[in-house]
């Protein structure tokens, strides 16, 4: 027989005690399997610890170069002139222009066509979006500039402000199109 701690009042207590005689509360007993499980993992464990001994350490894989870290060739001139003329449209018209641009060179890309995709997925625009431009088809978290460059300017617009923030409805009549956006992103569509 030996002495062990009971779990609720801290007193020791026989472990073949069905209860504490001091609170009543039933004393915890390990089963046979439970013990029988922990001496094996403490023998996996063990052998585990030393048979990594002998073995040296890993090595860690090699870093993978990427498209910044090497060294980049400098922009060309064009390119350069490009991102200038860019960034000097107000934002409304450059987002107008993106979309003409990007369906007018799509077979055919210029400095012009990078520089402006380049600035419309410095603003959260992806490669699935630019797609969408491309084929006058909406996307998923498009914003207003991304739309505007797909569509052109709707007929109309329907806006409201709640708690949830900014929700709009655009409307293309020619298209038969409803472009509905939650906070400037495209949430859903109807046509």
């Amino acid at each position: 027989m030996s002495l062990i701690k009971c779990k609720e009042c801290g007193k020791e207590i026989s472990n073949k005690a069905d209860v504490c005689p001091h609170c009543g509360a039933k004393p915890y007993k390990a089963s046979g399997c439970f013990v029988v499980v922990l001496a094996a993992l403490a023998i996996f464990g063990t052998i585990g610890v030393m048979s990594s001994k002998g073995s040296p350490p890993p090595t860690p894989p090699a870093p993978i170069a990427t498209k910044a870290e090497s060294s980049p060739e400098p922009p060309s001139p064009a390119l350069t002139q490009a991102r200038a003329k860019t960034h000097e449209m107000p934002y409304e018209k450059f987002c107008l222009a993106l979309g003409k641009t990007v369906r007018a060179t799509a077979k055919k890309p210029n400095e012009l066509r990078e520089a402006m995709i380049e600035r419309a997925m410095s603003k959260g625009a992806t490669r699935d979006m630019i797609a969408g431009i491309e084929l006058r088809a909406p996307v998923f978290g498009m914003d207003l500039c991304v739309v505007l460059a797909t569509f052109g300017y709707p007929d109309r617009t329907n806006r409201s402000v709640s708690p949830g923030g900014e929700h709009m409805q655009l409307v293309y009549d020619q298209r038969q199109m409803y472009i509905y956006l939650d906070n400037n992103k495209v949430t859903h569509w109807q046509d």
